[in-house]
């Protein structure tokens, strides 16, 4: 914990770094929030006289929030986000059980989620969504957006048979891969028809600006490099304290902590580059209208699956259903918040 706070501490002040943002995740980090607490104390006195600005941020599963955890993530700038795998019994508790008697974790959930309102912390949402729990968006989003919550949907990046691209190359399962994307992508694409249907509701008032995202998509600002910070501007740091690429990759690929910690960063992902992306006779992401919203996906799902970090995600047909959507779903709110504000000398463009 000690040279991993000197070495972020040193990072900040030598590269003048005006703010960042601490991020607690796992595993469960509710589960050891005397580490926390240590941690985030430790690294306050450290970087006291420094002129960064910096906010916290804990990921947790949503199944504990006791009263130390509140008072924690009360303290100033520091945040809560859930991740969630489906709404209710139907879809989360498919996959989020207790190891000890295989009870489903949604319940608990829900009742923490109060909690936290309670004593005015407002958790941000990240839901993955999957085959097995698609039928439950629609009620997942009622549910996230009545409460006044903001929320984040990403897909399940692979499906079971997908393996490291090496291994079934060999063994001949990347056709079952890409049957399996086809099937994923045809049941995401209706799913999220029902959420935006949903919320497309004159009912649903929402701050566009932050309260919906998808995946990795940039909306907002276009991007040329990667859909996510990998190898660019964010850092994992495992608890051995050594350095990773992503939390996709926390467990293994790792490499030791430096003093520079962004030096260590860039080995992660060294011998990729975004430079080097994949050009073939078929599709290509720099041909594509939308690159700048997707930039190709997750690399290191693209690594897996294609072998080539930069290279046209499986989840392709998902990106050219859902982008074009998404700006449809934008400008019929749009159009609802004129209304609202008794405005009618307007023009909506939807692609």
């Amino acid at each position: 914990m000690d040279r991993t706070i000197d070495f972020l501490t040193h990072t900040v002040n030598s590269r003048n770094i005006k703010n960042f943002t601490l991020k607690f995740a796992g595993g469960e980090p509710t589960l050891s929030i005397p580490r926390m607490e240590a941690f985030h104390d430790k690294l306050q006195r450290a970087l006291a006289s420094s002129k960064c600005t910096w906010s916290t941020s804990v990921l947790s599963n949503g199944t504990v929030m006791s009263d130390r955890l509140i008072r924690f993530l009360r303290r100033t700038c520091t945040g809560l986000s859930i991740s969630i795998d489906g709404h209710g019994p139907a879809g989360h508790d498919i996959f989020r059980v207790f190891k000890s008697d295989r009870r489903g974790s949604w319940a608990i959930i829900e009742k923490n989620i109060a909690k936290a309102l309670q004593h005015g912390i407002v958790p941000y949402v990240l839901a993955t969504i999957s085959q097995e729990s698609s039928q439950t968006l629609p009620d997942l989003v009622r549910w996230i957006y009545r409460q006044g919550l903001k929320a984040r949907f990403s897909v399940v990046r692979q499906p079971e048979s997908a393996e490291p691209y090496s291994a079934f190359r060999l063994n001949g399962a990347h056709a079952n891969v890409e049957e399996e994307y086809h099937e994923l992508i045809t049941t995401m694409n209706a799913a999220f028809e029902g959420a935006f249907q949903e919320l497309e509701q004159d009912s649903y008032v929402l701050d566009l600006r932050n309260a919906l995202s998808i995946c990795e998509l940039h909306f907002d600002s276009p991007s040329f490099s990667s859909c996510c910070g990998i190898g660019v501007n964010h850092v994992v740091i495992n608890e051995r304290g050594d350095v990773a690429s992503c939390p996709m990759t926390v467990h293994r690929d790792t490499v030791p902590i430096r003093p520079d910690v962004l030096e260590s960063v860039q080995l992660t992902f060294a011998q990729h580059t975004p430079k080097d992306r994949e050009r073939n006779q078929g599709k290509n992401c720099l041909d594509c209208r939308w690159f700048p919203v997707c930039v190709s996906g997750c690399p290191i799902n693209n690594l897996a699956v294609n072998g080539r970090p930069y290279s046209v995600s499986p989840l392709n047909p998902f990106y050219e259903y859902v982008i074009p959507r998404y700006i449809k779903f934008f400008a019929r709110k749009l159009h609802q918040s004129a209304q609202r504000r008794g405005i009618h000398d307007f023009l909506v463009l939807a692609a």
